[in-house]
């Protein structure tokens, strides 16, 4: 589904990401791990068009078309959709407000808002005002009515989560991905006692350094930090 090859991009001629390879395959969920400024967040803004993300070389591949020169709404239409970790705040749009101009759902807003339990603060203003966890889910019930998106990016969905709402966000993100493919930022992990990932990543300094199953890579960054995947042997997906 997403290929990313020989990946390298600048922000403001000041490169971010180098040489990065990654794939997700279709149908599959992929966490990707690496510490502070790792250039994480830089990779998914990357994949959904942000114009200052400028590509130098390699190319980014989804359903086998290359997607170098899209902007946001095209790669959007293709079906790419993101769950940030702090969202931009529009000051005067309500969050109800806005699903209901941006995606159809056919009158059912407080159907759909119920699922998710944002009904609550769907009069509140968009991203503004909320609890960490009411964030999250705000990010989540947008993903939630995109009908048009069949491929998810996760900015840290476990960050800044009470254990109540992480359950939900947890169940909310598997209903997502069950027949679809999604990649996912985690710092601590936590978001892996609710999502069964297929195979992780882990991103130092812009580049992929390791990749391998999600339990094993987690474990040895919980017990010796990062310094163990320089140069390891990657078991990502072949080509």
């Amino acid at each position: 589904m997403l290929k990313i090859r020989n990946l390298t991009v600048s922000i403001d001629e000041e490169i971010v990401l180098k040489n990065l390879n990654l794939q997700v395959p279709d149908g599959q969920k992929v966490v990707l791990f690496g510490p502070n400024g790792s250039g994480k967040t830089s990779l998914f803004k990357t994949i959904i068009g942000l114009s200052k993300y400028q590509i130098k070389e390699g190319e980014i591949i989804f359903y086998d078309q290359s997607i170098n020169n899209l902007n946001v709404n095209q790669r959007h239409d293709l079906g790419i959709a993101m769950m940030f970790q702090q969202p931009p705040k529009v000051e005067g749009v309500k969050l109800g407000e806005f699903v209901s101009q941006a995606f159809d759902l056919n009158g059912n807003l407080d159907t759909q808002a119920a699922k998710l339990k944002v009904k609550d603060f769907i009069e509140k203003g968009l991203n503004n005002g909320l609890s960490g966890g009411e964030q999250k889910r705000s990010e989540l019930f947008q993903l939630f009515v995109d009908k048009q998106a069949k491929f998810y990016l996760f900015d840290e969905p476990d960050s800044g989560v009470d254990l109540e709402n992480m359950d939900l966000v947890g169940k909310i993100i598997n209903q997502l991905l069950a027949e679809k493919s999604g990649l996912l930022i985690t710092h601590t992990g936590d978001i892996l006692n609710y999502v069964q990932a297929d195979l992780a990543y882990v991103m130092i300094n812009g580049t992929i350094e390791c990749s391998g199953s999600p339990t094993s890579i987690l474990n040895q960054i919980k017990e010796q930090g990062y310094s163990e995947c320089f140069g390891c042997q990657k078991e990502g997906p072949n080509e």
